[in-house]
């Protein structure tokens, strides 16, 4: 049976690096306008 008493715990944290393809890259938004229609943009 393990067990872990308190101040015994091991954080781990990775970090990434995130490069962006312009040319395969796409970001859009959609957005309900005065409750009667979808306002949609794409970037």
């Amino acid at each position: 049976m393990n067990t872990l008493k308190e101040g015994n715990t091991a954080e781990v944290i990775t970090f990434t690096k995130w490069s962006i393809d312009v040319s395969h890259s796409e970001s859009g938004f959609e957005v309900k306008q005065m409750m009667i229609s979808n306002l949609k943009g794409i970037f």
